[in-house]
């Protein structure tokens, strides 16, 4: 545990966020774009002032027993089939959520009768009692391992800066080797990020295709895949297109 708490104290610290970069930096150019292999397009984005919106709870989990999508559309299907694959080994569990302040996936956890741990750079600015927020700092202070971990399109923009965190050419999955170590053993994680030719739009997300999709799933193994057709790797399905991938160490 000691490794997880160093390396989440050096990524996480409140005191090291800043305004989200408008352009990559030139020495960091190689870095992000695999030594020119991955065509850059822009899209900027702030998320450094994202909180959680408490007052929306029970609205969406009302919606999540009823397995409508609400916030990532076709996406947040692909996550209600994961959820019903697994409802047995979830209820009444603390399941980790990070990538997003977004009270959606914290209310289909809720929908399942989990307990939803919600973990990211910014704090929550609410009274839910339902939904356990911790900033990453928070987190290293007293971290916990889990059954599951989901992330929906947080790994895509990690490292990005556009929550205002430090820029990390490789944080996408650098974030991925740190699932391992907060899994109990058989645990496994749910993600979802966009797919299609290898792209960074900046500061925005990661599309993956055959390069980066390979490097994000070193040392994993699939258990089942939802929507996910490798030939999307190769055509443009839509920038936004995110199949969800269950995970289990290797």
């Amino acid at each position: 545990m000691i490794h997880i708490l160093t390396c989440l104290l050096a990524l996480s610290p409140l005191a090291m966020l800043a305004a989200p970069p408008s352009e990559i930096p030139q020495e960091l150019w190689k870095a992000f774009t695999l030594n020119n292999q991955i065509p850059v397009t822009y899209w900027f984005a702030d998320d450094s002032l994202q909180t959680a919106q408490s007052e929306k709870l029970e609205f969406f989990i009302s919606k999540a027993k009823n397995r409508e999508w609400c916030y990532n559309g076709e996406v947040d299907g692909f996550i209600f089939q994961a959820l019903d694959d697994i409802a047995q080994e979830i209820k009444g569990k603390e399941i980790a959520l990070t990538g997003s302040l977004v009270n959606w996936y914290a209310s289909i956890l809720l929908s399942y009768d989990a307990k939803p741990v919600v973990i990211d750079f910014l704090p929550a600015v609410t009274k839910e009692t339902k939904v356990t927020y911790l900033t990453r700092e928070e987190f290293a202070q007293n971290p916990r391992k889990f059954d599951l971990i989901i992330t929906v399109s947080g790994l895509a923009h990690e490292g990005l800066g556009r929550q205002g965190e430090p820029l990390h050419p490789d944080g996408d999955l650098w974030m991925m080797s740190q699932f391992k170590q907060l899994l109990n053993p058989g645990g496994k994680v749910l993600i979802a990020v966009p797919v299609g030719p290898d792209a960074l739009v900046w500061n925005a997300f990661r599309v993956y295709g055959e390069k980066r999709l390979r490097l994000l799933l070193k040392g994993w193994k699939p258990v089942r895949y939802y929507g996910f057709r490798r030939e999307f790797l190769h055509r443009n399905p839509g920038y936004l297109y995110q199949p969800a991938l269950l995970l289990t160490p290797r």
